[in-house]
């Protein structure tokens, strides 16, 4: 197994009816995203054949060994060791609907002319269409499926039943940024519901059925299409897969009440770490609903001065390299499509790579954002928050970027804003000011519970004041912190973070050891 260059994860979207090829006999087309957010082609899969164990379905993850292809040009494709699959886990389904949000797309020439060959697609005015197919297709397709099952093929380790044809095809008409488009469904549940209905009533109550549900309801409630191109004809886009959105949304709400009821919601820390491989796709702060994606799929790089006087050193290495990058996110939401600017440094940095016969050593550039405008929010407000407690919270974001104690002081002034709203005075009868500690005190005495999460995060913005006296972490337990009282105040009480709370109420600043930032 030498021939493969390493191991990869992927979380499954697509599993396509299985087709016949002479070179890899029943094969089902799969892709499915990287942990990189990244499509991934993967052939070929002789899926009936693999163990019951490891016959995956959409959401699963899975582990494979993997090589680039020699016959296959298109940049997703993965050409997997067939026997090393296995199924390490599934995408919760609270996790679904940001986890498909990146990937959408209005116009497939758009994504043709970035290079990709699959795509995750919102349909315009889609339109079911059934078509019959000729006798002879079907009789060709069905030697197919009997002359590989009836093969001592390498492939196969069981015996295979032929698998029928379906003697439909299943397609849509639909409206993209590019116009009108017909595109076949290859999605290997459409060919099975149609079987299963046609077992359970007949041919004619199974296609009323399909053209129902397909026609009408999946269009009225909403879905996506997995969008792949075909190996031949490359400006040829097939549907590969059929998401239903409204299952997704309403999973994800379902399990959004639950946790409201006692589970902790805390900050995507991924999101706002220090340095980044390749750019997140953050929640757009205008819209709430959409993601803020790299504008034409790039962002500019230009190597700081210092940095090239460097080439003349006699052990210059190019992972000495400075540059500073820039660019320009925009939402992904059609009915949004806000812009956001983005800076900042983008050293050299080399990442190790192993496997059993050789180590590669890669040198690509990573992102440490120094500004983001308007800034990404780290945490979610109730629609009733007042306006300026969103505007202090948007500025702190902002800050993240730049100064963990500019963000930490903001927070604080925010808690100033919120003990407003809760009609804390500020100042005593003759007019002196009262300081934020007795503010929170005099608050207390009213909501112990959330004076006490107040408390910690006066304590964490107080430590803003002091030169490295806060880290980017702190700044985040501060953000879920106020996040916890907006909610538990102006929205939907979540149970939380008491014990994050104690602990720095307990030592009146941040608990871990503060730490210098890039």
């Amino acid at each position: 197994m030498g021939d493969f260059e390493g191991t990869a994860e992927a979380i499954i979207l697509v599993k396509a009816s299985p087709q016949v090829g002479r070179k890899h006999g029943e094969t089902v087309c799969c892709a499915g995203v990287n942990s990189a957010g990244e499509w991934v082609r993967l052939y070929p899969v002789t899926f009936r054949t693999l163990d019951e164990a490891n016959q995956f379905g959409r959401w699963d993850r899975i582990r494979f060994r993997w090589r680039r292809p020699s016959d296959d040009p298109r940049i997703e494709s993965r050409h997997i060791d067939h026997q090393s699959i296995e199924i390490i886990g599934q995408l919760k389904p609270r996790e679904r609907l940001n986890f498909l949000a990146p990937l959408e797309v209005t116009s497939l020439n758009q994504a043709r002319a970035d290079g990709k060959s699959l795509a995750l697609l919102r349909p315009r005015n889609p339109k079911f269409v059934i078509e019959s197919k000729s006798e002879e297709a079907i009789a060709e397709e069905k030697r197919n499926f009997e002359s590989f099952a009836a093969q001592d093929d390498l492939f196969n380790s069981k015996p295979l039943i032929p698998y029928g044809p379906c003697p439909f095809r299943f397609k849509y008409r639909y409206t993209t940024d590019d116009g009108e488009r017909e595109g076949t469904c290859q999605d290997w549940e459409t060919d099975a519901t149609f079987f299963n209905w046609r077992r359970l009533y007949d041919e004619q109550s199974a296609l009323e059925k399909m053209q129902k549900v397909f026609g009408e309801e999946y269009p009225s409630k909403g879905m996506v299409f997995a969008m792949g191109t075909h190996s031949l004809y490359p400006e040829t886009w097939l549907i590969n897969g059929i998401i239903r959105m409204d299952e997704v949304q309403q999973m994800a709400l379902a399990l959004q009440g639950e946790a409201s009821e006692g589970d902790v919601v805390a900050v995507d820390r991924q999101q706002w770490a220090e340095k980044f491989g390749a750019l997140p796709h953050w929640r757009c702060p205008t819209c709430n609903k959409g993601h803020l994606l790299p504008m034409n799929a790039k962002v500019w790089f230009e190597e700081t001065g210092p940095s090239i006087e460097e080439h003349s050193h006699e052990a210059w290495d190019p992972d000495w390299i400075i540059n500073r990058f820039a660019g320009f996110l925009q939402c992904n939401m059609p009915s949004c499509k806000e812009v956001a600017s983005i800076s900042g440094n983008s050293p050299n940095n080399y990442f190790e790579n192993y496997d059993e016969d050789e180590h590669i050593q890669e040198l690509k550039n990573i992102f440490v954002v120094k500004s983001i405008y308007p800034s990404p929010i780290p945490i979610q407000m109730p629609q009733k928050t007042p306006e300026p407690i969103v505007e202090a919270v948007m500025s702190a974001s902002g800050l993240i970027w730049s100064s963990s104690e500019a963000a930490g002081n903001q927070i604080r002034q925010t808690v100033e804003l919120m003990l407003d709203e809760f009609g804390i005075p500020s100042k005593s009868g003759n007019g002196k000011r009262i300081t934020l500690h007795s503010r929170i005190e005099e608050f207390a005495k009213i909501d112990p519970e959330n004076g006490d999460i107040l408390l910690a995060t006066k304590w964490l913005g107080n430590s803003g004041s002091h030169a490295g006296g806060i880290t980017r972490d702190d700044v985040l337990d501060a953000f879920d912190m106020v996040e916890y009282v907006l909610e538990s105040r102006f929205g939907t009480t979540k149970k939380d973070l008491m014990a994050k709370v104690a602990a720095v109420n307990a030592k009146k600043g941040p608990v871990g050891k503060a730490k210098s930032h890039t």
